[in-house]
């Protein structure tokens, strides 16, 4: 583990990003303010945003656009790094909302998922005292957020 902002690492994923994706999907990003520092290792925040984003983009078939936002926010009890992946795919309906993040369930046809990206979210986002919250219905797209307690200082 390590200190870095957490921001900056989802910035350096941009390029890489635009490359997994068909021209039809449009991919936007916005960053908040402040920086949001983080101790842990830089490549789980990679694997967070990377998974909800190929989940996205299979999500997508006919294109549309798909916001990554990143950045520093308070909620009631802590202030957190909060990532949201939004897309405007397929959707998933309400009663498979628990079940997307159990080991080897997927929602895709047989042979096009492993089931373990969303898996992999929740126990990284888990490992570093945070949570992962989805928002979706059949037709409507899904609202992935990821939020996870900043650090302000130095770990002990």
């Amino acid at each position: 583990p390590e200190s870095f902002d957490a921001d900056e690492v989802v910035a350096g994923m941009r390029l890489m990003l635009r490359r997994l994706l068909p021209e039809n999907i449009r991919l936007e990003f916005e960053f908040g303010d402040g920086g949001s520092p983080l101790h842990a290792d830089p490549t789980q925040v990679e694997q967070i945003v990377l998974n909800l984003v190929l989940n996205a983009r299979d999500a997508m078939p006919r294109g549309g656009r798909l916001r990554v936002a990143s950045g520093p926010t308070k909620t009631a009890t802590d202030e957190v790094w909060r990532l949201v992946v939004e897309d405007e795919g397929v959707g998933i309906e309400s009663d498979k909302h628990q079940l997307v993040f159990e080991p080897f369930f997927t929602t895709k046809d047989e042979g096009k998922g492993s089931g373990l990206g969303l898996t992999t979210v929740l126990g990284i986002a888990k490992s570093l005292g945070g949570r992962v919250d989805l928002d979706s219905s059949s037709g409507r797209g899904c609202t992935f957020v990821v939020e996870v307690p900043l650090q302000r200082s130095s770990p002990a």
